[in-house]
């Protein structure tokens, strides 16, 4: 228990999503459950806070089934999930950049979560 109380959201994703809320975007959040008895609550709770997100606006869904998540966009750090998830949906995928993915070659990848809304309230890839 605590373990995602811990957790520092990404680089500039607090000031991300506000400007994403405040453009009239509807934003639901799937994040992976993990296996802690405690996560699920902690992270409604720690997305609420630091967010502002509703827990009616959260999905918990493995990595492995966020392709069954529709939307317009996904923006996300996990390669293989953003594949699985850009297969299944017509909207646009943003891979963030981090340490783990640094072998993958997308067009739509993002050096920021600023980034990828930027690209997102454009209407477009983030390469376009």
């Amino acid at each position: 228990p605590g373990f995602c109380y811990g957790l520092e959201p990404y680089p500039d994703a607090k000031e991300g999503m506000k400007t994403l809320l405040d453009s009239g975007a509807k934003a639901i959040v799937v994040t992976s459950p993990w296996t802690s008895d405690s996560w699920i609550s902690e992270r409604i709770e720690w997305l609420r806070c630091h967010f502002s997100i509703d827990r009616t606006n959260i999905i918990f869904a493995g990595s492995g089934h966020k392709a069954l998540i529709k939307g317009d966009f996904l923006i996300e750090d996990n390669l293989p999930t953003l594949q699985d998830w850009s297969r299944e949906n017509k909207g646009y995928g943003y891979l963030i950049d981090r340490p783990w993915n640094q072998d993958a070659t997308l067009l739509d990848r993002v050096d920021s979560f600023s980034a990828a809304v930027e690209a997102v309230l454009r209407g477009q890839g983030a390469a376009e």
